[in-house]
């Protein structure tokens, strides 16, 4: 009977409330906003060639979990033990880690695509030091927290991904 009695206690902790806490905020920006602004200024549309290799870029990282490299920050992923001890998920780091393969997101070699990629970077500095909750990549939300001026990461539970698999 005690152990119903704690059970009771116990309360309900949704993981991804915050993730959409802050897609609801009127500080949010969209992923498609954010690109729609960067390829605007960089002259490119969505049919360009080098928004398709960002694309191709992007999902690559995402799908094989690998580093993120962008000019403030490193999107990696790691074990977080909220989520459970061999779940993987995207975390902050300020430099590349050494045992896993990296994308970057900060320069390229095809001059358009640099220059996307330079104003994107330069749209994510800006709007975070706004306050702005920005989606930098879809469903990846980084934003400054109010509590302490750090960077954060939150995203939703497409990014769980269990270690080994």
């Amino acid at each position: 009977m005690k152990k119903n009695h704690q059970n009771q206690n116990l309360i309900s902790f949704d993981l991804f409330s915050l993730f959409n806490q802050l897609t609801n905020s009127q500080d949010y920006i969209s992923y498609k906003k954010l690109i729609a602004s960067v390829l605007l200024k960089a002259n490119l549309g969505f049919s360009s060639e080098q928004y398709h290799q960002f694309e191709k870029m992007t999902e690559q990282a995402l799908k094989n979990k690998y580093d993120l490299l962008l000019n403030d920050f490193v999107i990696s992923f790691n074990v977080d033990l909220k989520y459970g001890f061999n779940i993987l998920v995207p975390v902050l780091i300020s430099q590349e880690s050494t045992n896993n393969e990296a994308i970057s997101f900060v320069s390229h070699t095809d001059l358009k695509l640099n220059n996307f990629l330079k104003i994107f970077n330069l749209f994510i500095t800006k709007l975070v030091d706004q306050n702005k909750i920005v989606e930098i990549f879809p469903s990846i939300l980084i934003y400054r927290s109010k509590n302490t001026q750090s960077l954060k990461i939150a995203f939703d539970d497409k990014y769980l991904a269990v270690r080994g698999s």
